[in-house]
């Protein structure tokens, strides 16, 4: 019996397929296998340009909250599987690209990174629990410069 997988960038094609046509899931499943996408779809961008913005903007320095997801589906490691030191905690400073966390797919491990430098407020998920693509890992406040 030969078994059939689904290459990742097939799955990244299927996202952006999925994107473009406004769908915020899908699942796939067969006898021994299940994917299951997931994103919160804003509203259709149909070559709409943005509203223009006036050229003189003063707002003060605000913090901007923003969900860190996983890349993949996997089992979330939260610590160095081999020296068992935190990559990150709650209240923790963080620069932009520091590792907060891994995915483990079998053998394959992927970084969780931090999208821009800011403070860690949360970690929503615990020590060696499954993960799908896209869901929360934490949440991180970014100081915007406006």
């Amino acid at each position: 019996m030969e078994k059939h997988s689904l290459a990742l960038p097939e799955l990244r094609q299927v996202a952006h397929k999925m994107r473009a046509a406004g769908l915020g899931s899908i699942e796939l499943s067969g006898k021994d296998w299940k994917v299951r996408l997931h994103y919160n779809p804003g509203p259709p961008q149909l070559n709409a340009k943005p509203p223009a913005l006036p050229a003189t903007v003063s707002l003060p320095d605000a913090p901007a909250s923003t969900a860190v997801v996983a890349p993949i589906p996997g089992k979330i490691l939260l610590q160095h599987p081999l020296n068992g030191v935190a990559f990150a905690r709650a209240g923790q400073q963080v620069k932009q690209d520091e590792v907060l966390a891994l995915v483990q797919v079998g053998y394959l491990y992927l970084p969780v990174t931090s999208p821009a430098d800011g403070t860690l407020t949360s970690i929503a998920v615990t020590q060696d629990q499954p993960v799908e693509y896209g869901s929360e890992v934490a949440q991180l406040n970014i100081m915007v410069n406006v």
